[in-house]
């Protein structure tokens, strides 16, 4: 995966397993900058990296198979924060002990909301000590989802937006989206959608994916009403895997990047054009 810069269009930071790279060439060259850091085995690889925006040295890496890690040295060292998940899992509670996605509060460091499970059938927890002590937040069957993605909102760190539910007290509790449609003729539930994406620059907007991958959803309003953004033409946002291949522009919150007949392509808000990615690998 690759975290860019938005202010700075040459600089990303990318993992790949238990290593960290960082290009600041546009990524012509990728440096090795994990400082050692090898991982915690047995993981089969870093699944999500949660950046503070407050403090520029903590980060927090969500671990396939053994939880949480986090850094308050810029990855100088890593202290592994996931208790009480293993007696979670060894109760029953939840179906595995590995967490994929999570995010940081905004304004409070201590402050995360994780997911955890077992790979697209994950719960929700929150910690409010930088993960040395979690709180599961739902359970239970009808309350799992993939949950790919979890943000809290920037400006307004009260709403806190995961898989198909989203919390306005901080992540404390989660309700079910309704995903009401826009024109008033009813919801898009048979799409089984859930949460992908938010614009940073308007966090209002946010994107939902439906669970088949055939349609984006959008919505101007933090989640009351949403409309189908963008005409698929027949093909699927995802390829060979479930993970949808998704992300909105930064800045032109009208701008969103997906999977169009397997080649990496960018809706404009009236049109799809694809940008040639896949004539490069020569596949």
């Amino acid at each position: 995966g690759i975290v860019p810069n938005p202010v700075n269009e040459n600089d990303a930071v990318a993992f790949s397993r238990a290593t960290i790279w960082r290009t600041q060439d546009g990524g012509h060259y990728f440096n090795d900058s994990s400082t050692l850091f090898t991982g915690f085995a047995p993981s089969w690889w870093d699944d999500n990296y949660a950046f503070s925006t407050a403090n520029p040295n903590l980060l927090s890496t969500f671990n396939c198979d053994v939880g949480v890690a986090v850094t308050n040295n810029a990855g100088d060292y890593f202290d592994l924060r996931s208790n009480p998940i293993y007696n979670w899992y060894t109760t029953g509670i939840i179906s595995w002990m590995g967490t994929y996605s999570g995010d940081i509060d905004p304004h409070n460091t201590s402050i995360m909301v994780g997911s955890v499970g077992n790979y697209f059938d994950t719960q929700l927890m929150r910690t409010q000590d930088q993960g040395l002590n979690w709180q599961l937040i739902t359970s239970g069957a009808s309350q799992s989802n993939k949950n790919l993605i979890i943000s809290f909102n920037p400006l307004n760190s009260n709403i806190v937006y995961a898989g198909n539910k989203m919390s306005n007290d901080n992540g404390k509790t989660f309700n079910v989206i309704s995903f009401t449609k826009s024109d008033g003729t009813g919801n898009f539930l048979s799409y089984n959608p859930y949460f992908i994406g938010l614009c940073n620059l308007n966090p209002q907007i946010i994107y939902a994916i439906a669970d088949s991958g055939f349609h984006i959803l959008r919505s101007n309003n933090s989640g009351q009403t949403w409309f189908d953004y963008a005409p698929n033409g027949g093909f699927t946002y995802k390829l060979l895997d479930p993970l949808p291949t998704f992300a909105v522009d930064p800045i032109d919150c009208n701008k969103v990047y997906a999977l169009v007949d397997n080649d990496l392509a960018v809706f404009n808000g009236n049109t799809w054009r694809k940008t040639g990615v896949l004539a490069l690998t020569n596949a």
